[in-house]
């Protein structure tokens, strides 16, 4: 790989153009099961043609005024919803073989949670490290992240070729742990490298708003990257990534949350500026969902965002399949989805990390 660029300087012109930060950022506005008023999301699927893709310039130049206003653009049913719940299907056997599900549940793709309490069962514990090695091990779930519509809708938004981020994440919401939910936060603060970066949200099966779907903050991305603050200073238990920002300031300048009802299929685009949650699971099952994320190939990325989330274990043991309950085996699929960003040219440029944008 070529050497890191230092210093990154892509962020200097991305200030924030809000009034003064406060000292002291008040308490979390939406903890535990408070959720905002939402509305619904714009949808996108009038720019598409018959077959599923962008229909001429003029719907991939809408496609970018929207995502630049709004901060996201949402598709319903861009992928086959049959490919979704094959993922669903290993994701849910995986579950059920670790024994966090119901027993008696009469649905295969049913998450119904089991009874035994599963309160340390979060992501960053422990007792969570074999079912993310196990999420990262399949095939499919990778494959999916490369849905060929969706690389077609990403190419037309990016008005170039799309590098599709190795680093992809198997989300898992428990039910009733909603003081453990994802808080108000930009994915630049994680994801880095280019502010254009796109995260793809995708649900593994339906998701209503009651099971814990995602919101966006619509038009926050418009107001660059926000001070983040430490959860304690929020007044919160826990919460993903341990950061979030407040929201007040953005929604009383006319933001408005956008959601949802998902079905599998659906798929959700949203700038790394955005601000958006997860809303609280009030179901009593576990919700499925996958982040993939996606620059443009002259843009730039993070060393680190190569390697599998959380360094789980490395990619060659990955790919042999080892952890995903089918014993030792290679990926059955194009082995040119093996460190594929590896070529030269073959991926954006790397550059250094920022530090200071939480406290």
């Amino acid at each position: 790989m070529s050497e890191l660029e230092s210093p990154n300087k892509i962020l200097v012109s991305w200030p924030s153009s809000d009034a003064p930060l406060p000292s002291e950022p008040g308490p979390a506005e939406y903890p535990g099961e408070l959720r905002p008023n939402c509305r619904p999301f714009i949808r996108s699927n009038d720019l598409l043609g018959a077959d599923g893709r962008i229909r001429d310039e003029a719907a991939a130049q809408e496609l970018r005024r929207r995502s630049a206003a709004c901060g996201y653009v949402f598709f319903e049913k861009l992928l086959p919803p049959q490919a979704v719940l094959e993922v669903r299907r290993a994701f849910v056997q995986i579950l059920d073989d670790a024994g966090w599900l119901d027993a008696g549940r009469e649905d295969a793709l049913s998450t119904r949670a089991t009874r035994t309490p599963l309160g340390t069962k979060l992501e960053g514990q422990e007792e969570y490290r074999p079912i993310m090695r196990a999420f990262q091990s399949l095939e499919s779930f990778h494959a999916l992240s490369r849905s060929p519509k969706l690389l077609g809708v990403l190419d037309a938004l990016f008005d170039e070729p799309t590098f599709v981020h190795p680093r992809n994440i198997g989300r898992i919401i428990l039910p009733q742990k909603n003081d453990f939910k994802t808080m108000p936060h930009q994915d630049w603060v994680h994801i880095q490298g280019c502010p254009n970066t796109i995260t793809g949200w995708l649900p593994l099966g339906d998701v209503s708003v009651d099971d814990g779907g995602l919101a966006v903050l619509e038009g926050s991305s418009r107001y660059g990257v926000r001070r983040h603050w430490n959860k304690d200073l929020l007044g919160l238990v826990g919460g993903a990534g341990g950061i979030g920002v407040t929201c007040k300031q953005l929604e009383e300048r006319g933001c408005v949350w956008k959601t949802a009802d998902y079905q599998a299929g659906d798929i959700l685009l949203f700038n790394s500026l955005a601000i958006h949650q997860a809303l609280p699971n009030l179901s009593d099952s576990i919700r499925l969902s996958c982040d993939f994320r996606y620059s443009g190939l002259s843009k730039e990325v993070v060393p680190d965002g190569l390697l599998p989330h959380g360094n789980i274990a490395p990619w060659p043991d990955l790919y042999r399949g080892e952890s995903a309950g089918a014993g030792t085996r290679r990926w059955a699929g194009d082995s040119s989805q093996e460190f594929y960003w590896v070529p030269e040219g073959a991926r954006p440029r790397l550059v250094e990390r920022i530090p200071g944008y939480h406290v």
